[in-house]
């Protein structure tokens, strides 16, 4: 097993997580990901964060990395980004809104400056970050916590610059999810567990034959 790596940080630098980090975040930044070829497994679900880092974050890689490792695998419109180099941090107390809806993931590319103090702090490159609400998460399933990794995955272009937001969602969540997927109870496949999107849509096809059926 390989070696955990100790991620610290002071109370100053604690404040590149707050919604002031916005202003170091680069969202379109003119350059190429940083550190490392198209793709490495870098192992970034062994870095940890120490007690200092404080209550209100806490770095979840070694839960999100291995999962986004696996979509990665599965879904070649995902291949353009890099699971390995992607910092997952729970926000706990996070109740963000967007446009009145709930936010339970968010992704931001790394400043330069950002990426370079994560790599002396902790051995690993990494180029994008992605919140987790831990609040807003809660009221999710797990299959609904895969799709929202999945969208997130999905705005990382290969130049690691992120794709516009669109609130139509992306084509193969319209095509092979129902539309309520998001919503508090609906039954979703496993996206994982499914390994491809024609699987998800026969799934989902039958899920809704069942509570139609269910209904009469």
């Amino acid at each position: 097993m390989a070696e955990s790596k100790v991620l610290t940080m002071n109370r100053d630098e604690e404040e590149m997580f707050t919604p002031e980090e916005k202003e170091q975040m680069d969202p379109k930044p003119e350059r190429p990901v940083f550190g490392q070829p198209f793709y490495e497994n870098q192992e970034s679900e062994n870095v940890l964060a120490v007690a200092e880092f404080g209550g209100k974050f806490q770095i979840k890689n070694n839960i999100w990395t291995p999962i986004a490792r696996k979509m990665w695998k599965l879904y070649k419109e995902l291949q353009s980004c890099n699971p390995s180099t992607i910092l997952f941090v729970s926000i706990d107390e996070g109740k963000k809104k967007f446009r009145g809806r709930p936010v339970v993931m968010e992704i931001s590319v790394l400043s330069q400056q950002l990426s370079e103090l994560f790599k002396q702090m902790s051995g690993f490159n990494f180029t994008h970050v992605i919140r987790i609400y831990k609040t807003n998460a809660e009221s999710k399933t797990h299959e609904q916590l895969l799709v929202h990794l999945y969208r997130q995955m999905r705005q990382i272009q290969e130049n690691g610059k992120l794709r516009d937001y669109d609130e139509k969602e992306f084509a193969e969540i319209q095509a092979n999810l129902r539309r309520d997927w998001d919503a508090d109870g609906a039954f979703i496949p496993n996206i994982i567990d499914a390994e491809n999107w024609a699987t998800v849509k026969q799934r989902k096809q039958q899920s809704l034959f069942d509570e139609a059926k269910a209904a009469e």
